[in-house]
């Protein structure tokens, strides 16, 4: 490997273009978008595999996972989070799709108001970030096949766009009650 590949790999996290690394990604996710709503699903699986192994998605679910979820300090079953950038670098170079799943933390929460417990299963921040990835590839083909009028725990969707489309009149003829 000569000094160009090598270098790349080494880069700071403080040093990383955000906006690029968020762009690269939300172009493939388009383009598996469009793939989807075309039917194509030969190409839908290849585009999913190429933002799998792509770096920027692996940067991207890394910075989410470990800076921006509310869960960012929260240890799996190995006890161990990722709070430094050098360790964050580590781990975007580790993710890797032929390794095992690692077993989950599992804890008991009390129910509120009640005597009774509820479990919650915790991962390890690698595979946290092995899901958000995945939920990035994932997304886009599912979003192309649903329902326009669909507003429940989708993205940039919520409540109030739901209540916009009953307030707003449409062009349909509804029968009065």
């Amino acid at each position: 490997m000569n000094r160009i590949k090598k270098s790349r790999y080494k880069c700071e996290w403080s040093s990383i273009d955000w906006k690029t690394v968020e762009k690269s990604v939300f172009k493939l996710q388009k383009r598996i978008y469009r793939a989807s709503l075309a039917k194509n699903e030969v190409l839908v699986r290849r585009l999913q595999k190429l933002l799998l192994a792509s770096r920027a998605a692996k940067l991207l679910a890394t910075k989410s996972v470990t800076q921006v979820n509310r869960g960012k300090k929260t240890a799996g079953v190995d006890g161990k989070t990722v709070l430094t950038p050098t360790a964050r670098m580590k781990l975007v170079n580790s993710i890797n799709w032929e390794l095992k799943t690692s077993p989950i933390k599992r804890v008991w929460i009390n129910k509120p108001g009640k005597i009774e417990k509820r479990p919650l299963g915790i991962p390890t921040i690698r595979e946290r970030v092995r899901q958000t990835m995945m939920k990035m590839a994932l997304e886009p083909e599912w979003e192309a096949n649903f329902e326009s009028n669909s507003y429940g725990f989708r993205p940039g969707r919520s409540c109030h766009d739901a209540i916009k489309q009953f307030l707003v009149p449409s062009n349909t003829n509804r029968p009065t009650y």
